[in-house]
């Protein structure tokens, strides 16, 4: 794991910690066809209006390993590449899994704009698994229940790009806590939250 950039980072065995604006990274790439990730998350202490979050993304890295020169994501701000956005939180009363794989806006699949799925949230703390066929289909869980309901819905073409680019580079983890937009903003925005006074904790358990 590696500091992607802020000055409030912990690395931690397994996860890190990120108070105000900042995030952090895994060094290596991995390919998840026929295989999960886990993780735990605590975002007790992260205030409405600001988007805590953990993803994958898939940078064309160097023998060295990811650097956070190297970054890009579905948006296409950066150079553009797939973006699986496991969590995607409004401080601790929302959040959103979302998946990225067309570069551009539109409401054609899986574009900038995102298949996304968003739910309200009573516990700050819980745990998520995203398990991957090798086919690239991708199945998420919050605590033990399966997300449903992505919009647009997901198709074989989606599952296919995200099988073509683990083949070809995998994907790195990425976590960070930022302002500018959140899902479910009735709970709590759309105003930028307070980021400085915002902390969350996570625990990688792949």
């Amino acid at each position: 794991m590696l500091v992607a950039y802020g000055k409030n980072v912990n690395i931690r065995d397994g996860g890190w910690t990120v108070q105000g604006n900042g995030g952090g990274a895994s060094k290596a790439s991995f390919n998840l066809l026929g295989g999960y990730v886990e993780f735990d998350v605590d975002v007790s202490g992260t205030r409405a209006g600001v988007n805590a979050n953990l993803y994958a993304i898939a940078p064309t890295t160097g023998p060295d390993g990811y650097d956070p020169e190297q970054y890009c994501d579905g948006a296409g701000v950066k150079p553009w590449c797939i973006e699986l956005d496991w969590l995607e939180s409004n401080g601790h009363c929302a959040g959103a899994s979302t998946l990225h794989t067309i570069p551009g806006p539109g409401s054609n699949g899986c574009t900038a704009w995102g298949c996304r799925v968003e739910y309200t949230t009573d516990n700050p703390k819980f745990s998520m698994r995203v398990e991957y066929g090798t086919d690239g289909s991708q199945t998420i869980y919050k605590d033990g229940q399966a997300l449903t309901g992505f919009n647009p819905s997901p198709d074989g073409s989606t599952w296919s790009k995200i099988q073509s680019e683990m083949n070809s580079k995998g994907v790195i983890l990425y976590g960070s806590e930022w302002t500018g937009w959140v899902p479910h903003d009735t709970c709590g925005g759309p105003n930028p939250g307070d980021l400085d006074a915002s902390l969350q904790y996570r625990q990688h358990r792949s």
